[in-house]
């Protein structure tokens, strides 16, 4: 079901349950803005209109979208696992290749 990296082979394997189940194995609580955080990525992903088809939102696109000022704040609630990586891989969705995004300062 998931890849070496922890990513769903097929996204349309995706689900709520799924996703809390996947955080339980990566040893990550769920907080509420959490969840809304992966709602966003996915809304965004399934409502980009870009290229031959979904995409996982850019850095920019992402926090423009989750209301919040920088993705420094996002980071700090995924503080004990790459937020990057984390946020689309329990979403369901592909790696998020554009979101090589480091923290400063």
């Amino acid at each position: 079901m998931r890849n070496e990296e922890g990513f769903l082979y097929d996204e349309t394997d995706w689900s709520m349950s799924l996703m809390y189940d996947m955080a339980k194995q990566e040893k990550l609580v769920l907080l509420p803005v959490m969840v809304q955080s992966i709602a966003t990525c996915r809304e965004l992903y399934y409502a980009s209109d870009e290229g031959d088809g979904p995409e996982v939102p850019s850095v920019d696109k992402f926090v423009e979208e989750a209301g919040i000022d920088t993705f420094a704040e996002i980071a700090d609630l995924f503080k004990h696992c790459d937020a990057a990586t984390t946020i689309p891989m329990l979403g369901g969705l592909p790696k998020a290749m554009s979101w090589n995004y480091t923290i400063t300062g």
